[in-house]
């Protein structure tokens, strides 16, 4: 296989770039830090539609190389734009702002948690053990857990349950948010002026 070509970008921007194509606007904008320190989402708000790319999902997140304590603020910036539709990194697209509130709060919740564990001296373990679906409130409200539970078995029709999926992302993501205020919290890169 030949190694693909790798063309650098003519154009770039630090926080919002309007784009006009076929009499719209899209905007391109940069809110803060979330699953990546370059979190680009694209609204349209003639059509009032937002494509979020991993930012915000359908499902529960991947946390790893994310910025669990500044992912909620960026959330509440793409939360105060005016748009009905959400095109998510992953899952369906949502109707209105609830599944992103939904998301929001579900990554403030773990990433409290988690946080306030760390700070008592917890281990990675005791916190998996006692952050668990069941526990999260998140989860509970506006039956979060069952929307999540039926984006999982839509998108990955496995014989794996989705409960079982949805046990082992948060499992995943308590390790990853531990890893991240243990092991790599202000060794990243400084953030976007």
């Amino acid at each position: 296989m030949t190694p693909p070509r790798v063309t650098l970008p003519t154009m770039t921007f630090e926080r919002r770039l309007v784009i006009h194509r076929g009499g719209r606007e899209i905007h391109l904008l940069f809110l803060g830090r979330a699953h990546t320190a370059g979190d680009v989402v694209a609204f349209v708000p003639s059509e009032r539609v937002i494509a979020t790319g991993d930012l915000m999902h359908g499902l529960l997140p991947y946390m790893g190389d994310g910025f669990p304590d500044e992912w909620p603020a960026t959330l509440r910036a793409l939360e105060a734009l005016e748009f009905d539709r959400v095109i998510p990194g992953h899952g369906s697209i949502q109707q209105g702002k609830s599944v992103l509130a939904q998301f929001r709060g579900y990554v403030e919740e773990v990433t409290e948690r988690v946080s306030r564990g760390v700070e008592r001296g917890q281990t990675q373990d005791e916190l998996k053990n006692t952050i668990t679906p069941g526990t999260l409130v998140s989860l509970k409200a506006n039956d979060m857990r069952r929307r999540v539970e039926r984006e999982l078995g839509t998108l990955f029709p496995i014989p794996e349950k989705p409960a079982g999926m949805l046990d082992g992302s948060v499992t995943s993501n308590v390790r990853e948010i531990f890893t991240y205020f243990t092991e790599r919290k202000g060794k990243r890169e400084l953030p976007l002026r």
